[in-house]
């Protein structure tokens, strides 16, 4: 009578443990993709920077240069390339970049001001503008005083003043870097370690991306007539935030290669053996804060989404 339960007790040895499968389970579920082709894809976009951030600075007028827009795409093209760069040649996994309903519809709406704005600084010459320069054109109001003979006032139209404001608009921007999961992950966790983990303050933080983008959207439609809309200052002031936002989505990719870089280095050194770093994986859904923090991020995305899309 003992051999069957030596048998069976021989079944539940071969047996994995629940915490081994687990693991295992988990690990597999932060693997993202491999690299190869996506570290093409990033440093073709690299390049397009370079070659754009080449051609604005050799467009450059002599009589009023602006050197603001090919400085940026320089910035753009060395973060690209950096983290193509990091990544390296060999066949390391990108992080796992699942996105929750509110940070896609911050990246989509972003995104899609950005590239709306790209078309409209390459009709600037329509508006008396010039789009090396970063300049937009006039941008004109009526006047409504009876001495005036002159029904509009204009004036310049362009981005990235020497003023307070075009800073201001730059840094809400850049809080799109706290978008991709690897960094807000790493925001949340960040300080001091025995502080719980803060990923509703960073959920928050990211969610404000989407107030200036609003706010500029209506206060150019109440203050300027339909008809003039497209000579508002909505084109330039949004132009700032737009640039921050690409610069802080940049950074976020850059940061992100190079952990990926180092984790597969690491990786390889160890014949392969080191588990995926927690700090990769989509972090999960918490308690009732945690979620109310990403009902506000999705509402925020879907303001930003409507307005821009």
């Amino acid at each position: 009578g003992g051999r069957p339960r030596d048998g069976r007790l021989g079944q539940l040895n071969m047996q994995p443990p629940a915490s081994s499968a687990m693991t295992l389970g988990r690990s597999r579920s932060v693997q993202g993709a491999h690299t190869p082709w996506l570290r093409g894809l990033i440093l073709f976009v690299g390049l397009a920077s370079m070659g754009l951030s080449l051609a604005a600075f050799t467009l450059q007028s002599t009589a009023r240069p602006n050197y603001v827009l090919p400085a940026c795409l320089l910035a753009l093209s060395l973060l690209w390339l950096g983290a193509g760069a990091a990544l390296g040649g060999r066949a390391n996994h990108w992080p796992d970049m699942r996105l929750d309903a509110g940070a896609s519809l911050l990246l989509v709406g972003g995104l899609s001001l950005s590239l709306e704005l790209a078309v409209r600084l390459v009709c600037a010459g329509r508006f008396g503008g010039f789009p090396a320069a970063f300049d937009f054109g006039l941008k004109c109001k009526e006047v409504h005083a009876r001495s005036f003979d002159v029904p509009y006032e204009c004036e310049p139209n362009s981005s990235f003043l020497p003023e307070f404001n075009s800073f201001g608009h730059c840094v809400q921007g850049g809080l799109s870097i706290l978008l991709l999961p690897p960094v807000e992950a790493a925001a949340a966790s960040a300080g001091a370690p025995r502080l719980p983990p803060r990923r509703p303050l960073v959920v928050l933080l990211s969610s404000l991306v989407a107030v200036y983008p609003a706010y500029n959207l209506v206060k150019r439609t109440v203050t300027y007539p339909v008809h003039s809309f497209a000579t508002s200052s909505f084109a330039n002031n949004a132009a700032e935030w737009a640039m921050g936002f690409l610069l802080g989505l940049s950074c976020g990719v850059a940061a992100t290669a190079v952990h990926a870089g180092r984790a597969g280095a690491a990786a390889r050194a160890t014949g392969g053996k080191e588990r995926a770093s927690a700090a990769q994986a989509a972090p999960p859904r918490g308690g009732r804060v945690e979620r109310a923090s990403l009902a506000f991020r999705a509402c925020a995305g879907g303001v930003l989404f409507v307005a821009c899309v």
